[in-house]
């Protein structure tokens, strides 16, 4: 349910989480603004994955661009 993911990603939070992955291929737009307004409520970094493995392996994964901030990895 979405109060346990929220639990969790509080519990987390508490063990030292500083960043979660918001966009994903296989994320929908509801799942993506929800782990958008997670990053924002609870101040972690948004990250953002592919899953890619090359064209032959998987040819529906498309790979973009994403505008993100990425300063916090250099520390």
């Amino acid at each position: 349910s979405d109060e346990k993911l929220e639990d969790m990603v509080v519990q987390l939070k508490e063990q030292g989480l500083d960043g979660i992955e918001c966009y994903y291929p296989k994320h929908t737009p509801a799942m993506v603004e929800q782990y958008l307004g997670f990053a924002k409520k609870y101040a972690l970094h948004i990250s953002g994955g592919s899953d890619f493995h090359g064209e032959k392996v998987k040819p529906d994964i498309a790979l973009r661009p994403l505008p993100l901030e990425l300063d916090w990895l250099l520390c």
